[in-house]
């Protein structure tokens, strides 16, 4: 984690000239054309005044893993974000604390030092008053992107912070965001200004994930309210996805869902076709799941209808299994010490070998 840390704070950092605060950008280091996407990043890139820009641009939007949404722009690296920060902040937090369990009070006292500044940092620079949220900064155009983006809400997760004074402020502003009415989860964006893939109305898993533990630790019990009801919509969509999908529509575990509906639609826009497996959306399904099972009101369960012989096959086919593990196990511990044998007896036959030449050299 240190060596992580240490990779961010030499290549992506910034100092702003207003406070001297220092923050974290996406800035990627290449200033070419994508490989995966070459033709059209070139044709975009290649119109413009300084090309180099728009292709570190891209880079470094692809960085953040959104993309693409209307938070980018051609000047990514220049503009604050505070999901980035956030996680920084959370991973000071954690070196710190893993720290004093190893009594490095050193290290410990570092690293609370670098959290306490950077929690500074995001309150001073990111948060706005009047609206009662976060919002990514732009250094060059000296503001903040006033939009609705999930991330917004992300620093009530950060450890260590004492919430009470933006947690009213915050359940206030995603009443009026309007983002709590979709029966599809929380959308990406709000208002829809573009039709890339992470905007409206697309719903991802982290983000959903990421807003779900940000409500959790606000110490509000609207918002806490709002985490287990957020977590149902999540929840329900994955699963009629999956089982009850819409007429004429694929069923699937999907990357992206469509906010608009509970029905499980997947998302759309980006530039390839929505993908189906899928590792985020499974993982955070399974947390929610673990965070909430005494709260969530569903009964779904899926029956296995399997028959007598079925089942027998089933259960035979499992044992079958373990067994063959335990056999190759058992192979491998018996090779070893075959191995290890073997060895021992090369190097008694050299040392037997060796003394023999010294006895002939003696006489000799």
């Amino acid at each position: 984690m240190e060596k992580e840390i240490q990779f961010w704070e030499a290549n992506r950092i910034v100092t702003l000239e207003e406070g001297g605060h220092q923050m974290f950008v996406y800035k990627a280091d290449t200033n070419c054309p994508r490989p995966e996407n070459f033709l059209s990043d070139f044709n975009l890139g290649i119109k413009k005044p300084n090309p180099s820009q728009v292709w570190k641009s891209i880079s470094s939007a692809c960085e953040s893993g959104w993309d693409f949404t209307d938070l980018s722009s051609i000047h990514t690296d220049q503009i604050i974000p505070v999901d980035l920060n956030v996680i920084i902040a959370t991973n000071y937090w954690i070196i710190a604390n893993l720290s004093a369990s190893l009594n490095r009070e050193s290290d410990t006292s570092y690293y609370q030092e670098k959290h306490t500044k950077l929690l500074e940092a995001i309150n001073k620079v990111l948060w706005d008053e009047e609206h009662g949220a976060w919002f990514d900064f732009d250094i060059l155009a000296n503001k903040k992107n006033f939009n609705f983006y999930p991330s917004n809400v992300y620093p009530l997760m950060i450890p260590g912070f004492n919430h009470y004074k933006y947690s009213d402020r915050v359940a206030n502003y995603v009443q009026k965001s309007g983002v709590l009415q979709f029966t599809g989860g929380i959308p990406s964006s709000l208002p829809a200004t573009s039709s890339q893939q992470w905007d409206f109305p697309n719903v991802w898993a982290p983000n959903q994930h990421f807003v779900i533990q940000s409500f959790l630790a606000s110490n509000n019990s609207f918002l806490e309210q709002e985490a287990v009801k957020q977590a149902e919509k999540f929840i329900e969509s994955v699963y009629n996805g999956l089982y009850q999908s819409e007429p004429g529509k694929e069923a699937g575990i999907w990357e992206k869902y469509d906010a608009r509906s509970s029905s499980g639609a997947p998302g759309a826009g980006g530039e390839y076709v929505v993908q189906e497996g899928f590792g985020w959306t499974n993982g955070a399904v399974l947390d929610l799941i673990w965070t909430f099972n005494s709260k969530l009101k569903s009964t779904r369960h899926l029956e296995l209808g399997l028959t007598r012989e079925q089942h027998a096959g089933l259960v035979y086919t499992a044992a079958g299994f373990c067994a063959i593990v335990a056999l190759v196990t058992l192979l491998k511990g018996i090779w070893k010490k075959r191995q290890c044998i073997e060895s021992n007896d090369d190097a008694e036959a050299a040392q037997s070998l060796l003394a023999t030449e010294n006895e002939e050299e003696d006489d000799l």
